[in-house]
């Protein structure tokens, strides 16, 4: 049975931290990563300026040749295991570790699964602002703040919960309990509005246009039905019924 009474349909705050577990988890081999292409090279070059304290980046670069190249082999095996885990999950188990340790999943805005595609879109939004920051740093930096600090703001602050990976990926985050349920009814539900369709006496709000599925202007409700003709009466001639 509806209940009218709104509930938040769409996660917020467990999304955000689902977002710090799978930032935790990635951190492991990201380090490894480091330690095994770069560390060595690394720890030279930290020795050279912390005996050379008024050394410059250039003289220290000289101690300890082929660190940018190390690094850089860096980045970009570590963006594609950032990859491979989000596309991954997703793609297997609906979400990733972080997602599913809190009860969360990702689908597509019409409530299927994700599909490779958009899979694949969705994780750009993560890994590909970390590559352009090191090969276009201005670029690179520029859209890391549009997606950490902007997408953050839109979570918080729209009614879907949708940041800029789910526009990439024409995807959602909801609870799992809710995987399945297209963008337009969950934000019905959000705004105390019954599901499109369902019970409640009234019809749920239609995706007629507007920016967000579900919020576009109100559908007209439908005509009730006319009440069915009376039996004729007995002995009536035929076809008396129907002048009545």
């Amino acid at each position: 049975m509806w209940n009218p009474v709104p509930v938040s349909a769409l996660p917020r705050l467990e999304r955000l931290g689902a977002a710090v577990i799978d930032f935790l988890i990635l951190l492991v081999p990201e380090f490894v990563c480091f330690d095994l292409l770069a560390g060595g090279v690394f720890a030279r070059y930290a020795r050279y300026l912390r005996l050379h304290p008024h050394a410059t980046v250039t003289q220290a670069l000289h101690a300890a040749p082929g660190l940018p190249v190390d690094l850089a082999r860096v980045v970009v095996l570590s963006e594609l295991v950032t990859a491979v885990y989000l596309i991954g999950c997703v793609l297997a188990f609906g979400g990733t570790a972080g997602k599913l340790l809190l009860g969360l999943r990702v689908t597509s805005v019409s409530g299927r699964p994700l599909s490779a595609r958009d899979a694949v879109l969705r994780s750009s939004a993560f890994w590909l602002p970390a590559l352009l920051t090191y090969l276009v740093p201005f670029l690179g930096f520029v859209l890391w703040v549009a997606v950490y600090v902007g997408g953050t703001g839109m979570i918080v602050s729209r009614p879907d919960r949708r940041g800029l990976e789910d526009f990439l990926g024409r995807s959602i985050v909801v609870y799992r309990a809710q995987a399945g349920t297209p963008l337009s009814a969950l934000v019905g539900i959000d705004r105390g509005l019954p599901p499109a369709g369902g019970a409640g006496g009234r019809r749920g709000r239609a995706a007629t246009g507007g920016h967000l599925p579900g919020w576009g202007p109100t559908a007209a409700d439908p005509a009730a039905p006319e009440p069915p003709a009376p039996p004729p009466a007995p002995g009536a001639p035929p076809g008396d019924a129907s002048r009545r």
